[in-house]
Order: structure tokens, then sequence, then C-alpha cells
């Protein structure tokens, strides 16, 4: 497991906002990633097998997403 925190200026909102999260590694190639933008909360959960990979995106709890990789 990983943690993760920063300080970003945004500029869409006009003032520094605090995103943080983790990265939890779990058997098989997955793994589960919680994080919170500085406005909202997603969850994401990856595969990676060699060089390909793929997401599965809740974004802030509500949108479903995909997302497809591919490392060189």
């Amino acid at each position: 497991m990983s943690a993760y925190v920063s300080l970003n200026y945004s500029e869409w909102d006009g003032g520094l906002n605090v995103p943080f999260g983790a990265y939890l590694e779990l058997p098989r190639g997955f793994a589960l990633q919680p994080m919170y933008d500085g406005q909202r909360t997603h969850l994401l959960l990856h595969y990676n097998r060699g060089r390909y990979g793929m997401s599965l995106i809740w974004a802030w709890l509500e949108e479903a997403g995909i997302s497809f990789n591919v490392g060189f």
C-alpha cells in the first residue's frame, strides 16, 4: 500500500485544494485506488498484465468509466 497527499493551486476553483488517496495492491495484477481530488471522491480498480492495463473508474461515486493503457 502507498498513500499520497499534495497541495495544488486550481485555476478552475481559484484557490488551493488538497488531493489525497491510497494505492492498494491486490493479488493477480489488481489494485484499488480510492482518492479525493480536493472536491469529490473517486474510486478506481486497476488491472495490469505486462505492458497492458485497464482501469474501471467510479468518478464522484456517481459516474462510471473505463480506461485502457499500453506501456512502451
